[in-house]
């Protein structure tokens, strides 16, 4: 009896299993390029926290490569391990076998999404987010509309005092905790769709403006716009380009992803463009990966793999081009923080050093564990708060131990992040913010 009941649950597994691998798989081969040598397991954030094998990228690729050969079913155990990692690709650079991780979490997730059940609430915001509003610049500007005159009017002040956002959803109070301020959206205005530069030109780029960052940070975007006019760029800002795909892509949402990539291809390629040019590295690593996520499509892959061979993060750019290096003093000591999708998605460390390190006046400092992630990770911050205020404050006692006036860093993310946790007046850069104000105070 015993023995059937067994057969029984194990046939009930292969089936279920089959199911969900008909819906799609995992690359196998990538898969067993996992050597299991365990250098990726220092470099984890999540086991570096908790120590626990199933919470590194071996493990999770034990996981996969289990759950391929129908030897585990979809479990909440197994949801949480896959979940939990940040997807910040440091086992990658760390990896000798040059293993794919990162495309191994996304194909992994895109596998299980189905499987998990999401209360009416919270498939109804995964749908508004995902969907609605990030793919839509008109819904985007209205979203960000609300947020300035929620939080200029004081209605901020009420919901946090009163704790509203709690009663309604931990995962809301946890990014509205996050929310940096938030300038007037009609200053994105200042960034035309054509800038050229007062000198010479040089170069002819397009400039990725990134759907968060041109309403929370549209002062890093006039920064950069600024910078790279000042190195004889004429700068190219389309309308009409949308979401790189960053957020849907981490969040099992690929086919929306796809859809979004195709449109950038079809705005940026139109343009005879020298390069394409973006500030957040989420972005760039996606927009240079975009050959990767369209290789199924016939009549995008060749057009992606022209987009993304144009693709430069703006200090990866800057850095070729023999900048313009006419700059003022900038008195401050900076802690330089790697970026998890510029340092082990690109590759690009020195780039932003070298650069700050031009700017007289201005003491380079490095921090312990520097490309260790901070915990921002997209919206990993909303979902695992846990889990990234750990990351976030060992961050922070790093940075906070060199006495340093400021952080300076390359992406979105990290920035609200770093925000979160800066004390004692502790001042939160993009490396380009710091590169403009040296050409403002020289007035060139």
């Amino acid at each position: 009896m015993v023995g059937q009941t067994f057969l029984s649950d194990q046939v009930k597994v292969l089936s279920e299993n089959q199911k969900i691998m008909n819906k799609g798989e995992i690359n196998y081969d990538l898969i067993l390029g996992c050597i299991h040598c365990g250098l990726c397991l220092n470099n984890c954030p999540t086991y570096i926290e908790l120590g626990l094998e199933m919470d590194s990228p071996r493990g999770r690729i034990y996981l996969m490569r289990a759950l391929s050969e129908n030897r585990i079913n979809p479990s909440e155990s197994l949801f949480r391990h896959i979940d939990l990692c940040l997807e910040c690709r440091a086992c990658e650079t760390a990896c000798p076998s040059g293993v794919k991780y990162a495309r191994l979490i996304e194909e992994t997730r895109e596998i299980l999404e189905p499987q998990k059940k999401y209360g009416s609430f919270k498939k109804f915001l995964k749908s508004l987010v995902y969907e609605k509003i990030i793919p839509s610049q008109k819904r985007l500007l209205a979203l960000f509309w609300f947020l300035w005159f929620y939080k200029k009017f004081g209605i901020q002040w009420i919901v946090r005092k009163l704790k509203i956002l709690k009663l309604i959803s931990k995962r809301l109070y946890e990014a509205e905790i996050l929310l940096p301020d938030i300038p007037r959206p009609s200053k994105r205005k200042l960034i035309r769709e054509l800038m050229k530069p007062t000198r010479k030109r040089r170069y002819r780029v397009g400039f990725f403006k990134g759907c968060i960052m041109e309403f929370m940070f549209i002062d890093i975007n006039i920064a950069t716009v600024n910078v790279l006019l000042k190195n004889g760029c004429e700068v190219i800002t389309p309308e009409n380009q949308v979401c790189c795909g960053a957020l849907h892509i981490h969040g099992a949402k690929t086919n929306i992803a796809k859809e979004l990539a195709k449109k950038n291809i079809e705005t940026f390629e139109k343009l005879n463009l020298d390069a394409i040019v973006a500030n957040t590295a989420g972005c760039s690593v996606v927009l240079k990966e975009y050959p990767e996520l369209l290789k199924d499509e016939i009549d995008y892959y060749v057009r992606a793999e022209i987009f993304s061979s144009k693709v430069k993060d703006i200090s990866e750019f800057l850095y070729e081009i023999q900048i313009n290096d006419k700059f003022s003093e900038v008195s401050m000591r900076v802690a330089y923080h790697d970026s998890c999708h510029l340092a082990h998605g690109q590759g690009i460390i020195k780039e932003p050093r070298e650069l700050l390190k031009m700017i007289p006046g201005l003491e380079l400092i490095e921090i312990s564990e520097s490309d260790l992630c901070c915990g921002s990770a997209g919206i990993y911050n909303i979902i695992h708060p846990e889990m990234a205020k750990r990351l976030l404050k060992r961050k922070m006692d790093n940075i906070h131990s060199t006495g340093a006036e400021a952080v300076v860093c390359g992406n979105t993310g990290c920035i609200i992040q770093l925000l979160k946790g800066a004390q004692n007046n502790l001042k939160v850069f993009h490396t380009v913010e710091l590169i403009d104000m040296a050409y403002k105070n020289n007035k060139i």
